[in-house]
């Protein structure tokens, strides 16, 4: 599963992305729920020489969609069709199932 958020309809101009497979694999690497970020550091000698930050795999447990709208509406200011205390609630109901699921 991949979802990502971009800032054209371009494929390359994805600001993050997320992935997950379900495969259970023990030495996955990369690991089985990881996210990405395409930008550039601040901090100079972090990365090797010609490593993006968009090609660092960051561990995560499965990212899933209503924590991608979470993100969207209150860090990247994505306005939402319906006022907060519509989709909010219906959002958390979600997340909290999607919990139960993927925490077995």
């Amino acid at each position: 599963m991949t979802w990502q958020y971009q800032n054209t309809a371009h494929d390359d101009s994805w600001v993050f992305r997320a992935d997950y497979s379900r495969a259970r694999i023990a030495t996955a690497s990369p690991p089985r729920g990881h996210f990405h970020v395409d930008g550039a550091l601040r901090q100079p000698g972090v990365l090797g020489p010609k490593q993006a930050l968009g090609r660092v795999h960051f561990p995560c447990r499965q990212p899933t969609l209503e924590a991608a709208v979470l993100l969207l509406a209150d860090e990247f200011r994505v306005p939402t069709n319906a006022p907060q205390e519509v989709w909010r609630a219906a959002v958390a109901e979600h997340e909290a199932r999607s919990a139960r699921l993927f925490d077995r």
